[in-house]
């Protein structure tokens, strides 16, 4: 059948209904509306009584109309009586039928709707079998007002071949009530051009296999406006096992469908597709202004299901309490509870081309895509489309507790303006999309939960990283969401990430509060803040990276992030390529273990510029923990950092009397290293390269070693024009930095740096300690000054030990103490001048010493 979109041609009820409301009285008698309506029909005005004596009746006219194709307008005199169908009436080739009451017609005047009540009852109870009316050949149009058709034993509309069947007023009720028909319960329609239902009804009725109302083919275009669709269903399989559909309409070849503020409650294809609407290979397709409560499908799409449309809109639309399937208590809609779609599976002609406006999706339940569910098989780029759009309390058992994308390389999902509250789906527990490009706009996520990973959102390309899919958020809300493994708000596997200007907010993951991203090409993320976020047996507490080609942040506020069961205390960040993060403020973050604020494993190239870390604690590491890594760090301010162990109290969490580093009883591993808890109340890097210039190390404390920087196993290590002021080692060794080598030779450089009011309270070296450990250590420091710092043992300024080379040139040591020995530099050997002239050079290399 050719398809074509009308556009200029209007619906006849409609367009009769605008001529009257322009020209008419409203006090036309019966007769006159008859004209009007239905000029040039014969009219015959009956009583209602039976359809074979109604048949005679159209067959005198018929007779007396010569051979020319007739038009009948029949006119019921009452309601009260009912029309029995004796007999199928037959639709005579060519001819325009309209049956109605003077209520009917005045309804259609007037543009209302008809009371139950007052609609003329057709009962087919005495039918044995067999339809109310059909035809053998294409008829001209067919109308019918006011009816309420009733028990019919097979389908009650069996028609094909027509211009035009209107229904207005009329109510299709408990047809097929032997199960006599296999497809259209109420109404089986073939290539018929309009067919229309205004302000009429579908109720209790069934069929086995397609269309429990409405069963169409090859139609060119069908319309529901203002009607109601209650309780119908399909029952079985289709023959060969072939999950067809529709619950209320089943529609095939088709040209348009429209349905405009319509009511669909309580139906269901209890096997296959489409609990209220089946549409396949079909053109546009536009739903607006109505409602869908308790619809279900024993597969997809529990309200509607779209295959292979031109295009697919929804407008203005309420889907409440869809997916449980009748009669089976655990059972729900496999996919998309609300709405389902396909692209062409066999050719490229019809993609997935759906939008969503200004709708709600409401405690819909499926096993995947509790609200919306989305395939596109072929290689034709998909579309999908959600705008202002509210989704609660949705529930996808596996995938996408609102929407889920399946199989969509080609695919982009945009979500704008909307919002999702209190999903729940093992992954995603908003949203969930595979192979799929995801953008959301301006939306907020609050609440959801995932049983596994993704409290918000879970994004997954099937193909290697590289394959180009992204994740983009831009002006979004993020927060209360969970995730009971990876991901409280964001799960992403093996596609980019790009964030701008959002808020995550008090998400929480097993690992990763906030976002995951795993085996991604690139992650971006700008002028966001990520705050309270939780890792509650993990790392992350806000963001967790693995295996990520390049990192750029920009702008972020990460504040009392906390990781419970590990690492990062803001993000953990591990075999990340590149990485550069600028203007980045993290204050308030908790690690359990290494990295209050940053951590960061087997990184390379990573640059930290303009940041700022501040009140951030963990037991190593309190602001950033590296291993394995290669760090720059320039114009960084990290203070008032607490390397101390913490437990939860009332209140929350508190300092633990007892510390670590007082018995050596409590240790921590990061990586491959073992250490006293409490090590590094700033920095701690381990077998990694550090490059840190024009910064700032003030105020931080560790409870064992390291009040500011601890450096273990360096690979490189260079530091520029940096102050260390006023970090304290409570009960271990060197108030500012301690540098332990390793077993190949190892050279530092320290230069124009300042160290000022440091303390190790209980050991030695009141700013810096070095510890040649297995192998040659060789530190040059130059241009630096050392003042008013302080050791409880030896080495006021720097306490030295093992084969360790230090070259001190234009350095000056002003008012440093030490408890057992002369303040400056000490070692087992020496004691360095305490204020070597600032043009001297003073170098001791001094053998291994316990400090």
């Amino acid at each position: 059948m050719k398809r074509h979109h009308c556009t200029c041609c209007c619906i006849w009820a409609l367009a009769s209904a605008v001529a009257v409301a322009a020209g008419l009285a409203a006090a036309l008698t019966t007769s006159e509306l008859a004209a009007q309506l239905y000029p040039g029909y014969t009219v015959l005005q009956v009583a209602p009584s039976s359809t074979s004596s109604l048949a005679a009746a159209i067959a005198q006219a018929r007779g007396a109309a010569g051979t020319a194709p007739s038009s009948f307008l029949i006119i019921f005199s009452s309601s009260s009586k009912p029309l029995v169908v004796d007999e199928a009436l037959a639709v005579g080739p060519g001819e325009a039928w309209a049956l109605s009451t003077a209520a009917g017609l005045q309804a259609v005047a007037d543009g209302a709707a008809l009371a139950p009540a007052d609609l003329l009852p057709v009962r087919c109870s005495a039918l044995q079998n067999g339809s109310f009316i059909i035809n053998s050949e294409s008829f001209s149009s067919l109308d019918l007002l006011g009816l309420s058709i009733n028990g019919c034993p097979s389908t009650a509309l069996d028609l094909s071949g027509g211009r035009r069947l209107l229904l207005s007023n009329t109510h299709l009720k408990g047809s097929n009530a032997e199960g006599l028909a296999e497809d259209g319960g109420a109404a089986l329609l073939r290539e018929i051009d309009e067919v229309t239902f205004v302000n009429s009804a579908c109720i209790g009725n069934s069929v086995l296999y397609n269309g429990g109302c409405v069963n169409g083919a090859r139609l060119e275009r069908f319309t529901a406006l203002n009607s109601s669709f209650t309780n119908n269903w399909k029952s079985a399989e289709e023959a060969g096992g072939r999950l067809k559909g529709g619950g209320v309409l089943f529609f095939e070849s088709l040209g348009a469908v429209t349905i405009t503020n319509c009511d669909f409650a309580h139906n269901s294809a209890l096997y296959g597709n489409g609990g209220s609407l089946f549409c396949s290979t079909c053109g546009d397709l536009l739903v607006t202004s109505s409602r869908f409560t308790n619809n279900s499908a024993g597969a997809s799409g529990g309200c509607i299901y779209a295959g292979e449309v031109a295009s697919f809109t929804v407008l203005d639309c309420n889907f409440t309490a869809n997916g449980q399937v009748p009669g089976k208590d655990a059972a729900w809609t496999e996919n998309g509870a609300a709405i389902a779609t396909d692209g062409t599976r066999t050719s490229n002609l019809y993609p997935v081309n759906l939008v969503v406006r200004r709708s709600t999706f409401v405690n819909n339940k499926a096993v995947a895509g509790g609200a919306i569910m989305a395939s596109q098989y072929s290689r034709s780029k998909g579309r999908v489309e959600v705008h202002d759009c509210r989704f609660s309390g949705n529930t996808g058992q596996f995938d996408g507790g609102a929407v889920m994308i399946e199989e969509n390389q080609y695919t982009e999902l945009l979500l704008n303006s909307s919002s999702f509250e209190g999903n729940q789906g093992d992954f995603g527990g908003a949203v969930s999309a595979y192979d799929a490009d995801v953008a959301a706009t301006n939306c907020s996520f609050v609440g959801n939960k995932a049983g596994v990973d993704g409290g918000a959102l879970h994004l997954s390309t099937m193909q290697a990283a590289g394959s180009g899919n992204l994740l983009a958020l831009a002006g979004c809300t993020l927060s209360d969401n969970t995730a009971a493994v990876f991901g409280g708000a964001v799960a992403v596997y093996n596609q980019g990430l790009a964030v701008r200007g959002s808020t995550f907010e008090a998400n929480q993951g097993g690992s990763a509060g906030a976002i995951y991203l795993s085996n991604g090409p690139t992650a971006t993320i700008l002028d966001s803040v990520f705050e309270r976020n939780t890792a509650e047996q993990g790392s992350g507490g806000a963001i967790r990276l693995a295996s990520v080609g390049q990192l750029d942040m920009q702008g972020i506020i990460m504040k009392g992030n906390e990781a419970l069961g590990g690492n990062g205390g803001a993000m953990q960040a591990a075999q990340v390529s590149d990485a550069t993060l600028s203007g980045i403020t993290m204050t308030d973050g908790y690690a359990d273990v290494a990295g209050g604020g940053l951590s960061f494993l087997g990184c390379s190239n990573v640059t930290l510029q303009g940041c700022t870390l501040y009140n951030n604690t963990a037991p190593l590491g309190a602001g950033m923990a590296a291993d394995s890594s290669q760090l720059v760090l320039t114009a960084v301010n990290i203070s008032s950092n607490l390397a101390v162990e913490e437990e939860a109290g009332e209140g929350g969490r508190r300092r633990k009397l007892q510390q670590a580093a007082a018995d050596g009883l409590n240790v921590r591993q990061y990586g491959s290293e073992v250490y006293a808890s409490t090590t590094g109340g700033a920095i701690l890097v381990q077998q990694s390269s550090l490059s840190m210039a024009d910064s700032s190390l003030a105020g931080n404390t560790a409870g064992g070693d390291a009040g500011a920087l601890f450096v273990h196993a360096p690979s490189g290590l260079n530091i520029s024009n940096v102050t260390f002021a006023d970090n304290v080692a409570e009960r271990g060794v060197g108030g500012g930095v301690v540098v332990r080598g390793a077993g190949a030779a190892v050279a530092a450089g320290v230069r124009g740096c300042t160290f000022s009011g440091n303390a190790a309270r209980l050991g030695s070296g009141g700013a810096v300690v070095l510890d040649s450990g297995l192998g040659p250590l060789q530190v040059a420091a130059q241009g630096c000054s050392f003042t008013r710092n302080t050791a409880g043992r030896s080495g006021g300024a720097i306490a030295a030990a093992g084969p360790t080379a230090l070259t001190c040139s234009d350095c000056s040591s002003e008012s440093n103490q030490a408890g057992s020995t002369a303040a400056g530099c000490t070692a087992a050997a020496a004691a360095a001048p305490q204020s070597p002239p600032a043009s001297a050079a003073a170098t001791r290399q001094v053998p291994l010493v316990a400090l």
